[in-house]
């Protein structure tokens, strides 16, 4: 893949609260004008939040504990296309 640059507006900004433990972004894509719901956090908090398979959790879980076993700290992050 080639160095692709793309262009978002920030419309709205919940900032990392520890009670939260995520922050997240509403942005609108230049191009295409559409609405992308933005989050990055703890996967305990942003794992649950999600809609994937049970095979794809499951390897995200195993990656997740091999990085713990090694002391990394993890974040997850995620994105979900908002209609108006």
């Amino acid at each position: 893949m080639k160095n692709k640059s793309e262009k978002y507006f920030i419309l709205a900004e919940f900032p990392f609260d520890s009670t939260r433990k995520r922050m997240s972004l509403i942005v609108k894509e230049e191009k295409s004008g559409k609405i992308l719901l933005m989050t990055k956090g703890a996967d305990s908090i942003v794992l649950p939040r999600t809609n994937i398979n049970k095979k794809t959790k499951e390897v995200i879980d195993d990656h997740l504990y091999k990085f713990a076993c090694y002391g990394l700290r993890t974040l997850v992050m995620g994105q979900k296309e908002l209609t108006p």
